[in-house]
Order: C-alpha cells, then structure tokens, then sequence
C-alpha cells in the first residue's frame, strides 16, 4: 500500500553479480534496517543504490568520491545492480546499471525507454558512513545539502545560468577578434588626417590649368575605388564561395565511414540501415543546396571578373587623357606622381574607414547584448541565492535554538582564487599568496574595475598587497579576455552551519567528531520528497542522543518519508519500530539477507548482533536493578 503518496520510494534491489550476487530486496515505504556482521555487505546494499541512481557525492576527484567509486567496483564486480523505483507521482520504472556503464531506464515490463535516467525524475539521499562529518567540514558539501531542500527550483536556474554562460561567452568570441581588428584599423587610420592635408595642400595650388589638374586627379582617384570595390568584392565572394565548397562532401566523408558493414548487417542493422538511409537523403538535400549556393556565388563571380576587366579596359582611355593632362603641366609632374600616391594611399583607407564604422557598429550592438546578459547573470545568481537563504532560514527555524544554518552571498572564494593562481604564475610575485589574499577582499567584477582603471595604488590599498604586486596583477589581467573572464566569474554563496555549546554557537568546521554529527544529523532528517539513505547515523554518537534525537526523528519522519539505515545501534529499529529489517551474512565468500522482516521477527538477530546476546542484555539488565537506591 502506497503510504507515501507524495514521495519517492525504492522498492527493490537485486544484483547480479560480486560480492552481492543474488541479492534481492523487497524494501518497505517506512523505516528500513539493515543489520549484521562486520563485512558482510551493508554498507554496499547502499553504495549499490548510489551508483546505480548515480548519485555519487561531491565534485569530481572529491577523496571520498573516489574511495566510494572502488568500493562498488569491488562489489559489483562484472555484474549488474538493479533498482525498483517508484516516484512521487507514482510511476514506477527500473534503473539498470552495470559496472563501468550508464544506467538505463526500463518500464516495469522491462522494455527500454527512451527517457534518459536523471536526479530530476527521482532522487535519493545517500549518505555513506563519516560522510556526516565530511559534510561539516567541506563548505561544498553543505551547499549541495541545502540545495537539495529546493532541487527543482535550483535546477531550473541553474539551467538558465548555464544558458546565460555559453551565450556570454560566445560573446567573448565574437567582441575580441572584432576588438582587435578596430585597434588594427585604428593604427592605419592614424595616418589619414595627414594625408587629407597634403592632398589638401596639393589641390590648393594656383596655376592657369589648376582647376583641370584637380579634376583629373580626383577621377583618377574615383577609378582607383571603383577598381578596389570590385577587387574587394571579388575576394570576399570568393571566401564564401570556398568556404561552401569546403563543407561539401565533409559529412558523407565523416560520418557514413562509422557505418561499416557488420553494423548494418548485425542484430539491429535493419534499425540502423533505415537511419542512415535517412541520413543519406538530409545530406543529398544539403549537397544540393550547398552546390546550389556555390554555383549562384561562382556566376556573380564571373560577373565581377567580367566587369573588372571593362572598367579596366574603359580605365585606358581614361588614364590616358589623365597623362595628357598632367603632362602639359610639366613643372608639377612630380608632384602629380606624388599626389597620385597619396591618393591611393587615402583610398585604402577609406576603405578601412568603412570597414571600422562596421566593426565599431557591431561592437556596439554586440557589447549592449552582453551588458543584458551580465545582468540577467546578476539577477540569476541573486535568485539562487534568496533560494538557498530562504531554505536556511527554514532550517534554522525549525531546528532553534541547537543549531544555526546561515548562507552569505558570493563568499566562496576557491574557484576565484584558483583562477588567480593560473594567471599570475611566473611573475615572481608570490602568486599563491597574492591570490589568496584578493580572493578574500575583492570580487572579480571589482578587480576587473580596478584593471580597466589601471590603479594599483587603489588595488595595493584594498587587497593589503604591495604596490609592485599590484602592479604585476594589472598587467597581467589588462586585456579584453581575461577582463570578460573576471565579468562571468562567479564566487559561488557560502553556508555555514553551528551549533549552540552552552550558549556559544560555533561553526560545525571546528566542532569535535561527535558534535559534528550533532550539528548534521537533524538536517538529514527533515521530511523531503526523497529516500534517505545512511551508514551508521549512530556513529561517535551517545546513545542518549540515538535516542533523544535519531529515533524521535525517525519516527516523526518515516510516515513521509523513505528510510533505509545500516545500523549496529538496537535503539533505531526497535524504539524506531522498524517496518523491514535484514540480517546480513556472509560465507566469506558473497554476503547474503539470513533473514528479513519487522523487528518481532528478527528480534533473536537484533539481539545478538546489536545487543552482545540474550545472556549480556539480561546481564546489563540485572545490573542497572541491582544498581538502583
């Protein structure tokens, strides 16, 4: 019976091969025990459950995210684990997954579906033993816990940041060649007022034929443009023209050559023949399409090539009465030879003229686009942040006055200072030290102010470096792309999470061993949509605490919420009143459930296994009566 009917469950397991093989549990929607000897395969029961959701902890290359990566390896072997699921909204789906591969998705009758498996159609809380204390030691794991009380919500924008992120920086890879094409005109551009003025200086001199003389000179500079724009237009039709015959034949070449003949003729050739057919027929239309644009290019190219060669031919007469003309006037033919010099000289540079009004044109479209989108970013990263900070102001509610959950906004210099390390290496500046220290007193987007600015003195003064540290940080991030890389960077929120000792509340990163669990465990415990999974809840704590908290917890708890607990703590079960309880055994060989059931049932089990035996607790038993006034 589905008691649950807002939550995600997990209702079986079974492996197929290792340590585990032939496992095969039935799990209920309450409180889930596992029990029994030391290696005897608990604690893989939920390192198999993780992997087979891919639910691994951590960023990547995360100690622990390697240590449990070699643990399921172990067990697994070359077999395959399998996981019953049920979500939320009650539709129930099979995870398979075997080792060294992907999971796949099957229906309840088996038959594959196309969906890809993801932590947004179910998830789970895994939580392996001294993971607890992992997470109140490493900030980032305390995040990826907070986060989880809001998972939809924060995927949702995590997506549009990361849409926001490629087009900034697709962005960057427009702005910067067009940016170094502006200074590379800008450079050549220097030159045309002086050329302007000795054309000016030219035209200016009297004579008798002075007006003639100018007038020829400024159709032969009308000919020397008319003979560029077409040359222009040539080269750049002609780009194209290449580029498109480039791109013919490159599909067919690269990727039909994957289809050899054993895959068309093997178990799902017929599947795969009628893709590639298909394929064929998309890459004949585009052929045809491409041959169809670079034919249209190659006859406007024979058109331009035909209208150079009239201008040049109309160009003869024309440059013939221009030396007529020049030639009466025999004293200034220097000059003349001069000025024609300068003239084409200008004309080039009208050209550029052109061209750089376009590149200004587009920067300008193309850097108001990426201001919209740094403040769509802004406005992202605010909205993940009041996101998280309104579930740790849940979470302080709910668990005041013992412990304290508080996030601040952009606080997580890491990334940023590892960023800075990269590019102030080899600049003799202690480049560690330095970029430890901005990390923690300016923000990217206020360094990059202070680059464009060129202040040291401003930047020595407000990160506590040296001025000549300062001076080598300006230099080396005093480009456009290293600017826009500091303009997206982000210092992701920091939490902190403590807990009150005797009226002091104190960070969980500095708590003793036990008290770290204290500060973590009442947050594991809240009711959430998905299963928890934990190794040992009870370790380095009292059995006071067990009691007091873990099992009021716990049954507070398991009416909404899947738990399946690896256990030697007697208090969770039993004053948990555990739904299922399994009994591992092992043969030393592959490990095994001895028995199963509700805690009746596996009460012998339960007692020698987590109480000492039937002998010690009566023992214990006797000795606290004996022990009372």
């Amino acid at each position: 019976m589905n008691t649950h009917p807002s939550s995600h469950r997990i209702k079986r397991l079974q492996v197929t091969g290792g340590f585990l093989i032939g496992l095969d549990i039935s799990f209920h929607d309450g409180l889930n025990c596992i029990i029994g000897p030391r290696g005897t395969g608990k604690s893989s029961v939920l390192e198999l459950v993780r992997y087979s959701l891919d639910i691994m902890p951590g960023r990547e290359g995360d100690p622990l995210r390697k240590r449990i990566t070699s643990v399921i390896e172990n067990n697994l072997g070359g077999g395959r684990v399998e996981l019953t699921i049920e979500t939320k909204d009650g539709l129930t789906y099979v995870v398979s997954r075997a080792a060294g591969e992907d999971s796949i998705l099957l229906d309840p009758d088996r038959k594959p579906l196309s969906v890809e498996f993801s932590s947004q159609l179910f998830g789970a809380d895994v939580y392996s033993q001294n993971q607890i204390e992992s997470i109140a030691e490493t900030p980032h794991y305390q995040l990826d816990l907070i986060d989880g009380f809001e998972q939809e919500k924060l995927n949702t924008i995590h997506h549009r940041l990361e849409a926001t992120l490629r087009e900034l920086r697709a962005s960057a890879g427009q702005i910067l060649p067009l940016m170094t094409e502006k200074e590379t005109l800008e450079a050549a551009l220097s030159q045309i007022d002086m050329i302007k003025e000795k054309l000016k200086g030219f035209a200016a001199v009297e004579g008798e034929d002075s007006e003639e003389v100018n007038r020829a000179h400024l159709l032969k500079s009308l000919r020397d443009r008319e003979n560029k724009a077409l040359a222009y237009a040539s080269d750049a039709t002609t780009q194209q023209a290449d580029a498109i015959k480039d791109l013919m034949g490159r599909c067919e070449a690269s990727v039909l050559a994957f289809f050899s003949p054993d895959v068309l003729t093997g178990p799902n050739g017929a599947i795969i023949t009628d893709a590639v057919a298909s394929l064929r027929t998309a890459i004949r239309s585009s052929e045809k399409a491409l041959a169809t644009a670079a034919q249209s290019l190659d006859a406007v190219l024979l058109e331009l090539t035909r209208a150079r060669g009239i201008i040049e031919q109309a160009h003869v007469p024309q440059e013939l009465a221009f030396h007529a003309i020049i030639e009466k006037q025999q004293q200034n033919q220097t000059q003349s030879v001069e000025r024609a010099k300068l003239e084409k000289q200008q004309n080039d540079l009208l050209f550029k003229q052109r061209r750089h009004e376009e590149v200004v044109s587009q920067l300008r479209n193309l850097k108001s686009r990426r201001d919209e989108l740094l403040a769509r970013l802004s406005d992202e990263r605010d909205m993940r942040f009041k996101v998280r900070d309104s579930v740790a102001e849940r979470l302080s509610t709910r668990l005041k006055p013992n412990i304290r959950v508080s996030i601040a906004q952009n606080a997580d210099p890491d990334d940023y200072r590892k960023f800075l390390e990269n590019n102030l290496r080899g600049l003799g500046i202690q480049h560690n030290r330095v970029a430890t220290t901005i990390s923690k007193a300016i923000s990217p987007q206020e360094l990059g102010e202070l680059v464009q600015a060129g202040e040291p003195a401003s930047l020595a003064r407000r990160s506590g470096i040296n001025a000549q540290q300062a001076g080598s940080v300006i230099k080396a991030f005093n480009s456009e792309e290293r600017l826009m890389d500091l303009q997206i960077l982000d210092m992701d929120d920091q939490p902190s999470i403590e807990l009150c000792d005797n009226g002091v509340y104190k960070p969980s990163t500095g708590l003793s061993t036990g008290q770290k669990c204290t500060a973590i465990l009442p947050l594991l415990m809240f009711d959430r949509v998905n299963p928890l999974l934990i190794d040992q809840p009870e370790d380095n704590l009292d059995n006071c605490y067990v009691y007091e908290t873990i099992v009021n917890s716990v049954n507070d708890v398991k009416r909404m919420r899947q738990l399946i607990f690896v256990t030697h703590n007697p208090n969770i079960p039993v004053l948990g009143d555990a739904s299922r309880v399994f009994v591992m055994q092992s043969d030393g060989r592959t490990g095994s459930v001895k028995v199963e059931g509700d805690v009746d049932r596996c009460r012998d089990d339960i007692i020698n296994l987590l109480e000492g035996g039937e002998k010690a607790f009566d023992l214990r038993t006797e000795r606290y009566k004996t022990a009372q006034p």
